[in-house]
C-alpha cells in the first residue's frame, strides 16, 4: 500500500496496533465498545453498562465533558462514537 509516496506493507501497518484493545466487542447492553473505549470510560467513572443505546452512553460522556475538565481522550471518543 502507497501512503503519501511511500510502499508499506500491512504489517508495517499493524505492528503499532494492539488489535484485541481496538477490536469492538458487544457488551451485556448490546452496545459495540472496545477494551480501549472502556477504559477511557472507566478513567472518568461513566458507567455504560446501563446505557440502553449509544444515544444515552453520548450523552453521559457530553456530560462530563460539559462540567469537568477531561483530557481529549474523552472528547475524542465522543466524536468517534
Amino acid at each position: 500500500m502507497i501512503i503519501n509516496g511511500k510502499n508499506y506493507s500491512v504489517d508495517e501497518l499493524l505492528e503499532n496496533i494492539d488489535i484485541e484493545k481496538t477490536m469492538l466487542k458487544i457488551q451485556k447492553n448490546g452496545l459495540l465498545l472496545s477494551d480501549k473505549n472502556i477504559s477511557i470510560l472507566n478513567k472518568y467513572k461513566i458507567e455504560f453498562n446501563d446505557c440502553m443505546n449509544l444515544k444515552m452512553l453520548i450523552f453521559k460522556i457530553e456530560d462530563v465533558i460539559n462540567n469537568e475538565e477531561v483530557d481529549s481522550d474523552l472528547e475524542e471518543l465522543s466524536k468517534t462514537l
